[in-house]
């Protein structure tokens, strides 16, 4: 959703810009008014694509926050010792804030796709309905509209085929088509006169020539996606108001008098006013919503009716399009300043209070520390720009450390989720025999789970340990070290995964890792669940025991 209203920001800058332009160049001709918009939309529908590769630059604004990240993958486990572990604070869902700010985000989502998927099925029924006109209607092959068809097109300039269809509906006049332009013709076009004929060939091959249905449909995608941006309905509208003028134009200028085209021009629209239904993106002869207005132009000596020549059209394409690269590449910020909120979980997703987290700039080595609410949220605001190392550490836990990078205007979020934290066991291991025994009197799974009751985390408690040997013969060899471990206490309490992380000798490790496989342990429990815990396993193999 933020994405969409950063494109909707860039998008109204350079609709914006354009729309001003074109009411203060209005002495201007209709054919470069409708040039400017055109350039315009057609920059607007490629934001996102020049997005991508437009030099980025800051733009600071006020006073709302727009930069927002979304939620961070889990935190990877980083090793800490379990100590305190025990937290009254039982498990508590989303706070009401975090939860009404994502309740609306959603519900704005869906309120602008009802909007797009609306204005898209209403482009979409009107082509559908262009094509089935065209399927039903009768290719005209011959006759006065074929043989001035040809004749106005060739005088146009226009090489492209141009399909003619009779239709059944009285009073639709239709053009549209890119690579085979058509022309839809009404009922009663058979009966007009010559006259009728060559004025509505010649508007409408204009179109023709002028590509105006492509451009017109890229106005209405850029409608469909921008439906609650007025300036994008402003922008449709002059656009297709400014093709039918610099149509008018043309046909004014090549020899139709002004007082006879405005006659035949009301003549049409008072007969498609009572037969002519919506058509999205289809440019139309006779409106009668901008009727006036071109009658007016068409008969004023003052208009302006210059057709937009090819070092025209590129001195205005060109200042448009690098606008609307510059806005494109624009980092938009509202301050010198950054946000940073989150919320911090355990595995289960339950919030995580009292968790300290601490954010350090590393130019500067201001440190920034606050503990999460009862609902595991943070928010450090008005920190200074740069990048941060950041930790978040509550007992029991891995201590996560990241770094991330804020810049001017970020209001960055991110969630995190924090691991159980890695249980270490020290033995020491000496040529003193000591018999296998549990380290305390087990105590039964029912009473340990009920001193636990209501805690956030149990550690895991040892139930069985075994002794690793000291074989003789590595103690008379002199062979003697340190061998380090690392396993998993399972979910049934026994000691899984082993594999060594450092060996003094090779020989030490069978006796450690025999002994281990045998330790049993009440498991670690989270909630009351029973979870899986790294453990880190140190046996010091002495030949003589420590003196004490």
């Amino acid at each position: 959703m933020m994405l969409l209203v950063d494109l909707a920001a860039r998008v109204t800058f350079v609709l914006g810009v354009a729309l001003v332009m074109s009411a203060l160049l209005r002495t201007r001709s209709a054919a470069w008014r409708h040039w400017l918009l055109a350039t315009a939309i057609a920059c607007a529908a490629a934001m996102p694509a020049l997005g991508r590769i437009a030099p980025s630059w800051n733009m600071v604004v006020a006073p709302a926050a727009i930069v927002s990240m979304a939620s961070a993958p889990p935190a990877t486990s980083i090793i800490a010792v379990p100590s305190a572990l025990a937290n009254d604070t039982p498990p508590v869902v989303m706070s009401g804030e975090r939860r009404r700010a994502i309740d609306l985000v959603t519900v704005l989502g869906w309120i602008w796709a009802a909007g797009f998927i609306t204005c898209a099925g209403l482009l979409g029924t009107g082509l559908a309905r262009l094509w089935w006109l065209a399927a039903h209607a009768r290719s005209v092959t011959d006759g006065r509209w074929f043989d001035l068809a040809h004749a106005t097109a060739r005088e146009a300039g226009v090489a492209r085929r141009i399909r003619l269809l009779h239709g059944a509906h009285p009073a639709l006049l239709v053009t549209w088509g890119l690579l085979r332009p058509t022309i839809l013709l009404p009922a009663t076009a058979l009966h007009w006169s010559d006259d009728r004929i060559r004025i509505v060939l010649r508007h409408e091959i204009a179109h023709i020539r002028r590509h105006d249905w492509s451009v017109q449909l890229v106005a209405e995608f850029v409608h469909a996606v921008h439906w609650f941006n007025p300036l994008a309905w402003i922008a449709r509208h002059r656009l297709r108001d400014a093709s039918e003028q610099a149509c008018d134009d043309e046909v004014i200028a090549s020899g139709v008098d002004p007082a006879a085209y405005a006659t035949h021009l009301l003549q049409l629209a008072r007969l498609f006013t009572s037969g002519r239904g919506p058509w999205a993106a289809v440019p139309a002869m006779a409106q009668p919503c901008s009727l006036e207005r071109r009658i007016t132009a068409m008969l004023s000596p003052c208009v302006n009716r210059t057709p937009a020549s090819r070092a025209a059209r590129l001195a205005t394409a060109l200042p448009v399009l690098a606008f609307t690269v510059a806005i494109a590449g624009a980092a938009i910020a509202q301050s010198a300043t950054a946000r940073f909120s989150g919320i911090v979980s355990d595995p289960t997703g339950a919030p995580l209070p009292d968790t300290t987290i601490t954010l350090t700039h590393r130019e500067t080595t201001v440190g920034h520390a606050l503990p999460t609410d009862q609902a595991g949220a943070f928010d450090f605001a008005a920190l200074p720009p740069g990048e941060y190392a950041l930790e978040a550490r509550t007992p029991g836990f891995a201590t996560l450390k990241e770094t991330i990078t804020l810049r001017a205007g970020d209001a960055v979020q991110r969630d995190f989720r924090l691991n159980i934290g890695t249980v270490e066991e020290s033995i020491t291991v000496s040529g003193v025999a000591r018999p296998s025994m549990p380290r305390k009197a087990p105590a039964s799974v029912e009473s340990i789970v009920a001193k636990f009751a209501g805690k956030r985390l149990q550690p895991p408690i040892k139930i069985k340990d075994v002794r690793p040997e000291y074989p003789q013969s590595l103690r008379d060899a002199g062979v003697e070290g340190r061998v380090v471990l690392e396993g998993r206490i399972a979910a049934d309490g026994s000691v899984t995964d082993i594999r060594v992380v450092d060996a003094a000798h090779q020989d030490l490790v069978k006796p450690a890792r025999d002994a281990a496989s045998q330790w049993q342990f009440e498991p670690t429990r989270l909630w009351g669940t029973p979870v899986d815990v790294l453990m880190t396993m140190t046996f010091n193999f002495q030949r003589q025991p420590a003196a004490k």
